[in-house]
């Protein structure tokens, strides 16, 4: 998701602000249904000293590693990162948009 512009360590961006979104996109797009099974691996990982992450695809970790672990967690429990309410409408001749 993008060019790497020539920083390849999640810690030399600014991750928040370039990437975060497309992680987030990435891991629904592709990962997602695997919720479950991403748990597992993250019980099991729990157990290990993991000191980086080279992922196929966007940045490697070599610090602040609990942020995107923390991110996975949250993901594959399928549990929103903030708290709000949808409203979802349709106002075919615009009274229930002014409504």
């Amino acid at each position: 998701f993008g060019a790497l512009d020539g920083k390849m360590f999640s810690d030399e961006v600014d991750y928040d602000r370039d990437w975060i979104d497309e992680a987030r996109r990435y891991y629904t797009n592709i990962v997602g249904k695997y919720g479950p099974h991403v748990q597992a691996l993250l019980k099991k990982a729990g157990k290990i000293d993991i000191k980086i992450i080279c992922p196929l695809h966007g940045l490697v970790w070599r610090k602040n590693l609990d942020y995107l672990l923390d991110k996975y967690d949250k993901w594959s429990r399928y549990e929103p990162e903030q708290k709000g309410v949808l409203i979802a409408y349709a106002s075919m001749y615009g009274n229930t948009e002014s409504a």
